[in-house]
């Protein structure tokens, strides 16, 4: 999944002064036949006792070039 990218073409004829440029944009949602977007998976450390470490496993399903943010939040008997 590579998300958004934008590009800039320039150009400069014989018959014209000056380079004309554009910009355009190539917009990857995620979605249709070639849906990347990466699922993520977070299996956990089951049962730990009072004042153990509880270690997570967090996984993409499948690589992205730019960052991923998380919000992990803990919850007690059902409460945040």
């Amino acid at each position: 999944y590579e998300g958004d990218e934008t590009f800039t073409l320039s150009g400069a004829s014989s018959s014209q002064t000056g380079t004309v440029s554009g910009e355009a944009t190539i917009q990857d949602g995620g979605e249709g036949s070639d849906n990347d977007r990466p699922d993520i998976t977070v299996t956990g450390a089951g049962t730990v006792s009072e004042g153990e470490v509880a270690t997570f496993s967090i996984n993409l399903s499948n690589p992205v070039d730019h960052a991923v943010t998380l919000d992990l939040r803990a919850k007690t008997n059902g409460n945040a």
